[in-house]
């Protein structure tokens, strides 16, 4: 036999405060304390909350974007930015967008974008925003302009507006399901 604990009473290990703390249910009980009690409790009491996290994490996945999908989207939509290629910025776009915008109207707004910009040299990290927006400074040729981007749950452009004057009513480098 190995060692042994009275619950109620003096404990003989830490082992036994972690079963104590485990069993809050039993008033009085006599546990046989070896190396294996303190790993089947550590491994039932890791179970549940376990558990219910994953559950927690499987149910709202279908909602939520990953913590890294919208600097992905903003540097996949500079990279079809910069090789003009509408048919790529097309595959961006959220259904919505898709209907709206087909390929050849991409082309003119992409043309009017980079009559403004030229091209984009680097982008920032978001410097404000959530998951599924942000605001991002894009260097490029001509000079520093601001960027607000906006995906959707299936991570696909819902929002996009490429300005150095965000306050402006009219803006000529913007993609959007407002409009």
């Amino acid at each position: 036999m190995g060692r042994t604990a009275w619950l109620s009473g003096v404990q003989s290990s830490r082992c036994g405060e972690r079963m104590m703390r485990a069993s809050r249910n039993l008033l009085f009980c006599r546990l046989d304390l070896g190396r294996w009690p303190c790993r089947l409790l550590r491994l039932l009491r890791g179970i549940a909350p376990a558990s219910a996290i994953l559950a927690t994490l499987v149910s709202s996945q279908a909602l939520a974007v990953g913590p890294h999908a919208l600097t992905d989207k903003a540097e996949a939509l500079v990279r079809a930015y910069n090789a003009a290629d509408a048919v790529e910025l097309h595959r961006l776009l959220a259904p919505a967008l898709q209907a709206k915008y087909p390929p050849d109207a991409l082309q003119n707004a992409l043309m009017l974008c980079r009559v403004l910009t030229g091209g984009i040299f680097r982008l920032s990290t978001p410097v404000w925003g959530a998951r599924q927006f942000g605001f991002f400074a894009v260097y490029a040729e001509s000079k520093t302009f601001e960027m607000v981007l906006e995906i959707d749950a299936e991570e696909r452009i819902i929002h996009w507006l490429l300005t150095d004057d965000l306050a402006s009513n009219d803006q000529q480098c913007r993609l959007s399901y407002l409009d």
